[in-house]
């Protein structure tokens, strides 16, 4: 894309996905996603999981104004009749374990469905799985799972909506597994996690007779053929020096998009965070989405009610 768009001159596409934004941790910039989202028109929006870093959240909490804005800005295209579909991660694990109820109320009252798949069409035609990626976890560590240990690992994680998140041994302690970090240290082994995560996508796409799966965990973004009619896109992730995205543009053609930030945060105007229009109602809204989360995260674990 040769110029980058802005809040002032939005670019129409059809789809948007974004993955890993990592809410909770510092290293997240929410008023450079809100601009980002504030840049493009889609008819669709994907937020393919750790959008919220629960794992952080449990530690300490951080949760600024800036989340609020981004929170109350997603609840605007929402309210425009957006569709919008969060699959949920490993590190927001705790909302796979939300009972039925709540998920219909997140979607009649705030816009927002939550799954851990969703098959996607794109507009010429093509069927991609979206999920976050987590699901691969255990193939990656424990090598190539039999069909039928397969079938029951696809049923505990996606039917049951349980959260099944391996676990490593460090220093005599055991603590989850985080893939991106292990793929951040650079050498064989990152290329190892890599090439059977690629392999695992594959065997996913044969399984689900799709043409492609689009995902995001790794944090690295790619857009490869796996095999023949076989697509692989990750979206990356957004604690990056430049975050990435994925856009589907109307004719249904897929592109990586790398945010500078400088050139998201600045233009020719001098357009700042605070000229994109932020309604009262839902700041409120977002606010209460807030207390909802913190409770959610709370190491006690308790659902609260959520609040319209």
């Amino acid at each position: 894309m040769s110029v980058t768009p802005s809040p002032l001159n939005p670019y129409k596409c059809r789809t948007l996905f974004v993955s890993d934004l990592h809410m909770g941790s510092y290293r997240f910039d929410a008023d450079l996603f809100t601009r980002f989202l504030a840049s493009y028109d889609p008819d669709t929006i994907y937020l393919v999981g750790d959008i919220i870093d629960g794992w952080k959240l449990r530690k300490r909490w951080h949760w600024p104004l800036s989340y609020v804005r981004s929170t109350s800005y997603l609840l605007s295209l929402a309210q425009q009749g957006k569709n919008i579909f969060y699959i949920m991660g490993n590190h927001d694990d705790r909302l796979r374990l939300l009972p039925p109820v709540i998920n219909k109320r997140l979607k009649d009252k705030y816009g927002f469905q939550l799954l851990n798949k969703r098959v996607h069409t794109t507009e010429d035609g093509r069927k991609l799985l979206v999920i976050h990626g987590d699901q691969f976890d255990w193939k990656i560590l424990h090598g190539r799972l039999s069909k039928w240990s397969d079938n029951i690992f696809d049923f505990i994680t996606t039917r049951m909506l349980s959260t099944v998140s391996p676990r490593v041994r460090v220093k005599g302690k055991y603590t989850k597994f985080s893939l991106s970090k292990a793929i951040r240290k650079s050498g064989t082994h990152a290329l190892y996690l890599l090439k059977n995560f690629e392999k695992a996508v594959l065997k996913r796409i044969e399984k689900d007779k799709v043409n492609g799966l689009i995902c995001g965990h790794t944090h690295v973004p790619v857009q490869k053929e796996l095999a023949e009619d076989k697509l692989y896109i990750n979206t990356g992730s957004w604690m990056a020096d430049t975050p990435t995205a994925l856009i589907e543009h109307e004719d249904g053609r897929f592109e990586l998009i790398f945010c500078n930030p400088q050139a998201y945060m600045q233009n020719a105007n001098n357009q700042s965070i605070a000229d994109i229009p932020f309604s009262s109602e839902n700041m409120e809204k977002a606010k209460r989405l807030e207390e909802w989360v913190k409770h959610l995260w709370d190491k006690k674990f308790k659902i609260a009610p959520l609040a319209a």
